[in-house]
């Protein structure tokens, strides 16, 4: 599978949700949300990932976590795959 180029922009979070972080990731793009901090004492804020898009099983989301288990910062990867632009956000669940 070929990796896509960044092409993603932050965007307002929809009026009266609980968004963490929102963008829209362009057509045969990738895009990164920033859903929080943590530490191995302390997890960072659970969330569930929205998609609005044409087709939402063109769209993938992969969580990742970067540091170590002392500190790390949790991202979800957005990959779209679609002809048409995504809008994606994290919502906090807690």
């Amino acid at each position: 599978m070929k990796k896509l180029p960044f092409n993603a922009q932050r965007m307002n979070p929809p009026e009266g949700s609980r968004a963490i972080d929102s963008i829209v990731v362009s057509p045969g793009s990738r895009g990164v949300l920033n859903v929080g901090e943590g530490s191995r004492e302390k997890r960072h804020q659970r969330y569930r990932i929205v998609v609005s898009a044409t087709v939402k099983e063109g769209v993938k989301t992969e969580e990742k976590l970067l540091g170590s288990e002392e500190h790390y910062t949790a991202i979800v990867e957005v990959l779209n795959y679609n002809d048409s632009p995504a809008f994606v956000y994290a919502e906090a669940t807690e």
